[in-house]
């Protein structure tokens, strides 16, 4: 392989960061993410020697790589310190909105035992299940995002970990809304299930407009990370099974 007039390999020419940026992988933490792979790939196929090859400047591949990517790093932690602490706020108040409904149980409690009044009803089992998920996954999502704040948010972090988390934290967030919702309905089913049951479906529909609004914005954003996290990490532990 041939160098160019300023002694770079071709790792040299790819750990140069361009203009193109994937349009899918919106947000520079994943354009890093693609950075980053894509210099992996062609280090894979290059010969072992050109990996401590220096150029005029006396750099190699890798110190140029970290060298014009500092500004994509840094933009990279902007955007998922954003996109964390605002999916922190939606954990913290599902979490305080689940925490509160266990101890004002719809319909009340019993004067004389302290049980609830709608004990027996296979609804407010519902309701009870599905409350204590979406308290445990919203801490467990909210605990997640703040470990991605206080990371220290290295130029190897974007590969995997980063992302990683992102996508674990998403997940857990996605399935503490759902239950919320869950447990929102089978409030509903107890408390108008005699009087207002043919207003049942528009309630619930209205019920949940803003779960589903959510879901709707942040799902691609979920889909994309996760898709392309956990397809190099296949292919990252295949190529290492197959060493």
């Amino acid at each position: 392989m041939r160098m160019d007039c300023d002694g770079n390999s071709l790792l040299h020419q790819v750990a140069i960061i361009g203009d193109f940026q994937p349009k899918e992988r919106p947000g520079e933490a994943l354009h890093m993410q693609w950075e980053i792979q894509w210099f992996k790939k062609v280090k894979k196929i290059v010969p072992h020697h050109f990996l401590s090859h220096l150029n005029n400047k006396r750099l190699t591949s890798q110190e140029l790589f970290t060298n014009t990517h500092k500004d994509l790093v840094m933009k990279g932690q902007e955007w998922i310190m954003r996109t964390s602490e605002s999916c922190s706020v939606v954990a913290a108040l599902i979490a305080t909105i689940a925490f509160t409904s266990a101890y004002t149980v719809p319909g009340g409690n019993q004067k004389n035992s302290g049980h609830p009044v709608f004990l027996n009803r296979r609804p407010f089992m519902v309701f009870a299940v599905a409350d204590a998920i979406s308290l445990s996954l919203s801490l467990t999502s909210l605990v997640i995002f703040l470990s991605i704040m206080t990371a220290r948010f290295d130029e190897q972090d974007f590969h995997h970990s980063i992302p990683s988390r992102l996508v674990l934290g998403l997940t857990t967030l996605f399935l503490a809304v759902s239950s919320m919702m869950v447990a929102f309905a089978a409030t509903l089913v107890l408390m108008i299930r005699q009087k207002l049951h043919w207003a049942a479906i528009p309630i619930y529909l209205v019920a949940c407009y803003p779960a589903t609004i959510f879901l709707a914005l942040q799902f691609p954003l979920y889909v994309r990370v996760g898709w392309y996290t956990i397809k190099d990490l296949a292919r990252t532990m295949r190529h290492s099974f197959l060493k």
